[in-house]
């Protein structure tokens, strides 16, 4: 899979900020994301073999990011979101490997 990775930072609170103002949160948390990602762990779950293949900065983020990784693939699901040269060489590469490849044009918001 050649998708998106993101970690989510979130906050609760007891109100929703007015525009400009400045709240305090009671609990934070962070969670794994991303469509690439979320559709690896979808896909480890039904009990496929999958690889996700992305890209992730070089700060702590990245480190937990790169600490809860999936890993093994004999198939590639490409997402619209990802720039169509890299989807093309991905896909190329897989294919000569013999690989399948999978397109999910989701596009890009």
């Amino acid at each position: 899979m050649l998708g998106s990775i993101n970690l989510d930072l979130a906050l609760y609170s007891d109100e929703f900020p007015e525009k400009g103002e400045t709240i305090f949160g009671k609990d934070f948390f962070m969670n794994l994301g991303g469509k690439g990602a979320n559709q690896a762990v979808a896909a480890k779950k039904a009990e496929g073999d999958m690889t996700l293949i992305g890209r992730v900065g070089k700060d702590y983020f990245g480190e937990i990011v790169l600490k809860n990784r999936i890993s093994k693939n004999d198939l590639l699901l490409l997402q619209g979101e990802i720039p169509v040269d890299v989807l093309l060489e991905a896909a190329r590469y897989s294919i000569s490997v013999g690989a399948s490849v999978i397109f999910d044009p989701a596009l890009r918001q």
